[in-house]
């Protein structure tokens, strides 16, 4: 099999691809009760969608996985994780996706009126950063003692312990060797970066929802059109009024300016470390390393 040529094509370009021409991914919609709004609070709407999202990713995933014990599965609030595979990590990522759509249109009220272009720019930006936030929020409020499992889903892992496991369906097996070296490298350098960083900040949950919102509108990697900007600019002034406000009236924060610039730099170190992630899979592939 002769590698790809092109390097950007990526999971998510499959699944705009096949949801363009044969509708929505099926998911599993769970019976999960909404979060109910206060007010016009933004970060209450985003506390509701993302509760939404991670509600359909938890339902979705279950109900995919196979009836097979595995000797590192760890119970987490009430949930079995376990270790992912090559094959459950792309179900899953589209799983993802899906949900995605339901957390903006739950969250943010003009997303449902934009074009499918700039709907899907938007998801496809917003997955740079709520693979890495939520992975990393859920390990430190969950898992603080784990030092490198990394959470590549809502129910499923990686560790060194568990590479063989990932690698066991991947469809090229000539360079198992490098891509344990590459999945190593990754545990001991991105997600250990991210991990001091998202301790070294420790927000409260209305900081995370806040920066989750944040990240959503966050547009210097994109191209979008001027009314997705016009939204964005009213979703970012909001979030960020709200975020004065419980800094001062909660938190007793007078001076929280720093506050919020340590909250902007570690979302471009997100989004950073992510870019260069993709781009090192691409050059894997490339390669042969993990095949298509």
């Amino acid at each position: 099999q002769k590698p790809r040529s092109d390097n950007n094509i990526t999971l998510l370009d499959e699944i705009q691809n096949s949801t363009s021409s044969s509708g929505p991914i099926e998911i599993a919609h769970s019976t999960h009760k909404s979060v109910t709004i206060s007010g016009n609070s933004v970060i209450e709407a985003v506390r509701r969608g993302h509760s939404l999202m991670n509600a359909i990713r938890r339902a979705s995933e279950l109900s995919i996985r196979s009836n097979v014990t595995d000797d590192n599965e760890i119970v987490v609030d009430g949930m079995v994780i376990i270790p992912t595979t090559y094959t459950l990590l792309n179900q899953t990522t589209r799983i993802l996706v899906s949900s995605m759509f339901e957390f903006a249109s739950t969250s943010f009220e003009e997303f449902k009126t934009l074009g499918q272009d700039d709907q899907w720019k938007l998801v496809r930006n917003f997955h740079a950063y709520i693979s890495v936030l939520d992975c990393e929020y859920r390990m430190m409020s969950l898992l603080p003692e784990q030092e490198t499992m990394c959470l590549v889903s809502y129910s499923t892992y990686i560790d060194h312990d568990t590479f063989s496991r990932l690698l066991s369906d991947i469809p090229s097996q000539k360079s198992r060797g490098e891509a344990e070296r590459f999945l190593a490298a990754f545990l001991e350098g991105d997600v250990q970066s991210m991990r001091a960083k998202m301790r070294k900040w420790k927000p409260v949950e209305d900081e995370y929802m806040a920066l989750v919102g944040l990240s959503f509108w966050s547009l210097e990697k994109i191209t979008v059109s001027d009314e997705v900007h016009r939204i964005a600019e009213k979703y970012r002034d909001a979030l960020f009024q709200e975020l004065g406000r419980l800094y001062t009236q909660m938190m007793g924060l007078d001076e929280y300016a720093h506050r919020i610039g340590e909250a902007v730099m570690f979302l471009t170190s997100v989004q950073n470390a992510f870019l260069e992630m993709r781009s090192k899979l691409g050059v894997m592939k490339l390669l042969d390393v993990i095949g298509e």
